[in-house]
């Protein structure tokens, strides 16, 4: 496990940096990134018409822990690496169900359905073709990262 240079991009907008330890083995030979999470209760205040705001209850595992935007490979523009302009095009239009489906275990997929509210308006996919494929080869690595970084700061005094 090397150290990397992560950032926590909170979606209210207060920016935490710091060291944290994740294995690795991205492309890219950048190592910083902007761990991107949101508070959704916070969130879904402002977009309560979501799939995912819609269904919110409080009993759900966003409603108590900060919960997974994405994780971005720096510098900011370090995206949509081998992506096809039509999967591109696709995204940049935010249809993101109609991007293609993403390789994941069972177990990742029930985890980021749990630890990425988005999942359900198609986010998984946006975060996966926009930065994710600067991040690693597979999504399947790419989420079970974001994931142990998301575990890691909910168990942490910061939540």
């Amino acid at each position: 496990m090397r150290k990397k240079t992560i950032g926590l991009l909170f979606a209210f907008g207060i920016n935490l940096l710091g060291a944290i330890a994740i294995p690795k083995s991205a492309q890219a030979d950048d190592p910083n990134y902007v761990l991107a999470i949101s508070w959704q209760p916070g969130f879904c205040e402002t977009r309560p018409n979501l799939p995912e705001c819609e269904s919110q209850t409080g009993d759900r595992f966003d409603a108590t822990h900060f919960s997974i935007h994405g994780l971005w490979p720096q510098p900011r523009n370090n995206t949509y690496c081998n992506v096809s302009r039509a999967i591109e095009q696709t995204d940049r239009d935010r249809r993101w169900l109609d991007l293609p489906e993403l390789d994941l275990s069972a177990g990742t997929r029930r985890e980021l359905q749990a630890k990425m509210p988005g999942y359900q308006s198609g986010l998984h996919r946006h975060e996966w073709y926009k930065h994710g494929t600067c991040y690693s080869a597979t999504p399947e690595e790419y989420y079970r990262e974001t994931i142990a970084l998301l575990d890691g700061l909910n168990a942490s005094p910061v939540s």
